[in-house]
């Protein structure tokens, strides 16, 4: 079974009520699995007419899902199997004809059943945690489609109203915490020429410290400089160590 579903109050006129869950046996841990994801997609789902999406079985052919304002369509998408994330997005929308349809979808990863591949809900929000991505390429569910104009009505819309007012004040209460001016530890650092570590940096200290000989013999296979290879390495350190999970995202 795989489940995609916003929350109650996706779609919402307050800040950050965009997200939306993906759930399904983890390929990764054997158990229940989820991860969830922000963007456009939840909120487009909702205005599609649909609260969730339940998938069992399994497709004799590569299809994608299309919904749209409370109808729901299984089309073939073998012409797409195979292409990236962005390629699948831009080959449905032409198909479609609508550049504001939301998609979300698996690229070659999520197809050949990597276990860690994640479901990519637009170009730039991911659902990275526990191999959902592989679930999705093992029914031969391409990508879900959605577009749509559904209204909610909700039983107290001026709390509603309450809320995203004081998120809204929230936000202007935020400080940014990397502006020197205005940030004390970031400017001990600027004075005493502390190097800033990288993100990869933290990576490696959280994750693979205390791994002595295993470490120094995986290391040289990667280029540290580039984040995404860091995927790579943990998971080969954790093939060392026996042990199967999640890779952070």
């Amino acid at each position: 079974m795989f489940v995609i579903a916003p929350s109650i109050l996706t779609g919402v006129s307050v800040s950050g009520a965009s997200r939306f869950n993906v759930t399904s046996r983890s390929p990764l841990g054997g158990t229940i699995g989820d991860a969830q994801c922000g963007g456009d997609f939840g909120p487009e789902l909702k205005y599609s007419g649909y609260d969730a999406i339940v998938v069992t079985g399994k497709s004799d052919k590569p299809v994608y899902l299309w919904l749209h304002n409370g109808e729901a369509e299984i089309r073939d998408a073998s012409g797409i199997w195979g292409k990236t994330t962005g390629d699948t997005r831009k080959a449905i929308r032409a198909e479609l004809g609508d550049e504001k349809v939301q998609i979300a979808c698996i690229g070659p990863g999520g197809e050949k059943l990597v276990r860690f591949a994640n479901v990519s809900g637009d170009g730039s929000h991911y659902a990275g945690r526990t191999g959902t991505g592989a679930v999705m390429g093992s029914k031969n569910l391409k990508a879900v489609a959605c577009r749509g104009k559904r209204a909610y009505e909700y039983a107290d819309p001026e709390a509603i109203k309450a809320i995203a007012k004081k998120a809204g004040a929230g936000f202007k209460k935020l400080r940014v915490r990397a502006d020197p001016a205005r940030d004390g530890h970031s400017r001990r650092r600027q004075k005493s020429g502390e190097r800033r570590q990288p993100l990869h940096e933290k990576f490696l200290d959280r994750h693979l410290r205390g791994h002595g000989e295993n470490i120094r013999r995986i290391i040289p296979r990667f280029d540290h400089d580039k984040i995404g290879n860091l995927l790579c390495l943990h998971r080969e350190l954790q093939a060392h160590r026996g042990r199967r999970h999640a890779v952070h995202c």
